[in-house]
């Protein structure tokens, strides 16, 4: 049992962990610990993520944004493993598993748009 403030997780599955702050505790799964141990190996792990929620993340790794051009963008769901240290070679592969074109501009900029 895992208790904080006035939060409790009765019984807290195996291979699960507790994360609590001021106002909340919570069960984190599997998913989330590979999140994070991948993140310790410079690797970035998505599972059905919006590739909205992907391209954000994968801009903390950019010295230029991504741009997202067209609607529907964001209903496309991106599963892979990713290096942190290559998000170039990220976008090139969603580029090629998704209905999008990736568009680099001079001086790093990218545009990704539907297809």
């Amino acid at each position: 049992r895992v208790t904080a403030g006035s939060g409790q997780i009765p019984r807290l599955s195996s291979g699960h962990t507790a994360t609590a702050n001021a106002d909340s505790l919570r069960e984190e799964s599997q998913d989330n610990l590979a999140a994070v141990d991948g993140w310790r190996r410079h690797t970035l792990v998505f599972a059905d993520r919006k590739l909205g929620e992907v391209v954000a993340i994968l801009n903390k790794y950019r010295r230029w944004p991504v741009l997202e051009l067209g609607s529907g963008l964001n209903n496309r769901a991106v599963t892979g493993l990713f290096d942190t240290t290559d998000p170039d070679g990220a976008l090139d592969t969603i580029e090629q598993t998704l209905p999008i074109t990736v568009r680099r501009l001079p001086g790093g900029l990218a545009i990704i748009a539907p297809i």
